[in-house]
């Protein structure tokens, strides 16, 4: 194990390492922030149509 972490120490700069971690996690985090945002939106239509619909 301490082999691999100094192998990839060498090949990859711990702050790059973390600014990509960083980075992929926040882009997902938004595309499932994105997600939500639509469910939400389309499930208030949907109840904006059935409350319109059996007035």
């Amino acid at each position: 194990m301490e082999l691999i972490e100094r192998g990839v120490a060498e090949i990859v700069p711990r702050e790059e390492l973390i600014e990509e971690l960083g980075q992929s996690i926040n882009k997902s985090h938004i595309k499932n922030l994105k997600a939500h945002d639509h469910a939400v939106m389309a499930e208030r239509c949907v109840f904006r149509f059935l409350i319109t619909f059996f007035q």
